[in-house]
């Protein structure tokens, strides 16, 4: 009952709202005001004067005034003041919710209310919703509530199956306001209920529920398995903005998810007028970061090429920078943009006010350039200028390549010192004058020989070990990631011969004998003359 008396009260507040709320008999309009104007107080610990400006501000995004003073919420049928006291069976109705709100008003800080917001087992899920809610308009005041918010967080897992899909939805965006990261019971819990509700969400609601899983790295098989089935059934009348939201899920998430991709590309090539420049990259982007050509891809890429010729200047640079360099990673080379963006004016648009262009558009540019002498020989056109070039395409932050897995790292140094009999043999993290960095790299001479990774003359091969861990996979699955596919088929045009050591065949060798007979095999199966 505490609670629900707490909730009327905030109802009447001038810019909160909450469905199915009870209105309060205008007897006590005295008592509403002194809890309104207090809870204001606790909330957002401001000034009176600010205070009020700001509760207004924070609640009142979807609202319409009506005669410049009432607010009501969009797509509700607005009521009257005098209607709502018409209504005797919204008042309060006994002397025990009177001294609630007694009790409240006399209250002089926040700590006395949550005292009071204490015995949770005995609130309806709702009431644990608008918790979430009140506690989300101001989450600069959560570090001083933590206790508090951490055992609605500990109780919230019990009321999870009571929810609708619009309350899950809710609380997932209100903990990502509240950066509740170590709630993972609760999470996991919402987690499994959203896969039975993905059909009842709106779009607005699936897209909250998109937006959290990705802020907390959550991901489920039966998620996606439930994702793809809505995209399918919905196939072009799935909504644009969900559609790029469902992309970023499973790009941040490495989901390779083949019937999502798609759908996805069928709804481009037959819709591509309803999406914004920026969602056209955030569509396309995936594709090339999971390394993925759909069934369509012709038509697809024809269509992303048709678009861009249409209204190139309506992408911003750094939009259009990445959209060209993913479809680069997947050998959509974008031939007839090159001259664009390797341009002084596409350059200088690009750097916008800043002093400098950023570490990872001059890297993009890199590869880019790269693309355009490896694999488009045919390409005459501007150069990128050495100036913008970086040195290496590893970096501790934005990097395009993936860094090692240390302990498969390990477990391959252990192996190549069996093998070759000696450390000498081989050197690790090799920067190359193309910028990419080897894992391990093996010199060969002439006669097969292998030589000192010190020599640097008469080298007549040179061995490019790949030690792939999970990391440089999409998720669960044995396929390349973008930018390590195009880092592999890039060295071998270089004269690297490439050779691949995956984590998925490192995770079968039971012995440190198997492991040297594999690391045999890989690096000197195609050659019987080489010693060492």
């Amino acid at each position: 009952m505490a609670f629900i008396t707490l909730r009327r009260a905030f109802c009447h507040t001038s810019g909160f709202w909450i469905p199915g709320a009870v209105e309060i008999h205008p007897a006590n309009h005295v008592v509403r005001k002194a809890v309104k104007d207090r809870l204001r107080v606790w909330f957002c610990s401001l000034q009176p004067e600010l205070s009020r400006v700001r509760f207004h501000h924070a609640y009142c995004k979807n609202f319409h005034s009506e005669n410049g003073n009432d607010l009501h919420p969009v797509g509700e049928p607005w009521v009257s003041q005098a209607q709502e006291w018409s209504q005797p069976e919204q008042s309060l109705r006994n002397e025990d919710e009177e001294m609630v709100f007694r009790r409240l008003s006399s209250s002089a800080s926040f700590e006395e209310v949550l005292s009071f917001s204490e015995n949770l087992e005995t609130f309806a899920p709702e009431d644990i919703v608008s918790i979430y809610r009140i506690l989300q308009a101001c989450p600069e005041e959560v570090d001083k509530h933590q206790t508090f918010l951490n055992t609605v967080n500990n109780f919230s897992p019990s009321i999870v199956p009571y929810l609708s899909p619009k309350s899950i939805s809710d609380v997932l965006s209100a903990l990502v306001a509240l950066d509740q990261t170590h709630a993972r019971p609760l999470l996991i819990k919402l987690g499994k209920y959203v896969v039975r509700y993905i059909p009842r969400f709106t779009n607005e609601e699936l897209r909250k529920v998109l937006e959290a899983f990705v802020y907390f790295g959550h991901s489920d098989k039966f998620f996606t398995e439930a994702l793809e089935q809505h995209v399918a059934a919905l196939c072009l009348a799935l909504d644009p903005a969900i559609a790029v939201s469902v992309m970023e899920y499973c790009s941040r998430k490495r989901i390779l998810s083949k019937p999502i991709f798609n759908v996805v590309a069928e709804i481009f090539v037959c819709q591509s007028e309803k999406f914004s420049p920026t969602q056209i990259s955030e569509l396309i982007e995936p594709f090339g970061k999971l390394n993925y050509l759909p069934p369509n891809a012709p038509a697809l890429f024809r269509k992303v090429e048709s678009v861009l010729l249409a209204r190139l200047r309506h992408f911003p640079p750094k939009t259009l920078l990445r959209l060209l360099h993913s479809c680069a990673l997947i050998e959509r080379h974008p031939v007839n943009f090159m001259p664009k963006i390797f341009s002084p004016l596409f350059l200088q648009r690009l750097q916008g006010k800043e002093s400098y262009l950023d570490r990872l558009s001059l890297a993009q540019l890199t590869q880019l350039f790269l693309t355009s002498v490896l694999e488009c020989p045919f390409y005459k056109g501007p150069r990128l200028l050495p100036k913008y070039q970086v040195k290496s395409f590893f970096t501790p932050c934005c990097s395009l390549e993936t860094p090692m897995d240390l302990h498969l790292y390990r477990s391959v140094v252990i192996g190549l010192i069996d093998l070759l009999g000696s450390r000498l043999y081989f050197a690790s993290k090799v920067l190359t004058p193309y910028y990419y960095t080897i894992d391990v790299e093996i010199k060969l001479d002439e006669d097969g020989f292998v030589l000192p990774f010190t020599v640097d003359e008469d080298i007549h091969k040179r061995v490019a070990l790949c030690v792939d861990g999970p990391q440089r996979f999409c998720l669960d699955s044995k396929h390349l990631l973008g930018k390590e596919a195009i880092k592999q088929r890039h060295l071998r045009l270089l004269g690297y011969q490439v050779v691949q050591v995956p984590y998925h065949e490192l995770e079968l060798l039971k012995s440190r004998l198997e492991l040297v007979e594999y690391l045999q095999r890989k690096l000197f199966s195609q050659s019987s003359t080489v010693h060492w």
